[in-house]
């Protein structure tokens, strides 16, 4: 705006928020054992998006959200050994699979120097 002009007022309406959903699951370790404070992550395949929304909590388990009618999968980290879990499908647009992630990936050690 230039010194000399009047402000305008605009007016902006927004959508309505996309309706969402709760995914609950677990993360345990190989042994089956759960993982505490693992960080979640939910790849939304239709937006391509990567999201890391939650940790899990003393018994492994997590809640997290997503929009209804995406197809989602699920991926989980952790530092302490680090190490990740494959990518699982838990909403395929249509079906709602809850699921266990199993932290099996072994990641190389962080370094700092």
């Amino acid at each position: 705006m230039l010194r000399d002009q009047e402000p305008v007022e605009v007016d902006i309406v927004l959508p309505p928020p996309l309706p969402v959903r709760t995914i609950q699951g677990r993360v345990v370790d190989t042994s089956g054992q759960p993982v505490v404070n693992a960080l979640v992550c939910l790849v939304d395949e239709d937006a391509e998006l990567r999201e890391c929304r939650d940790l899990t909590d003393v018994n492994g388990e997590f809640i997290v959200r997503s929009v209804v009618g995406r197809r989602v999968r699920a991926k989980v980290s952790d530092l302490n050994p680090p190490r990740e879990s494959d990518e699982v499908e838990v909403f395929d647009g249509t079906a709602y699979r809850p699921p266990t992630l199993v932290l099996s990936k072994r990641l190389p050690d962080l370094v700092i120097p």
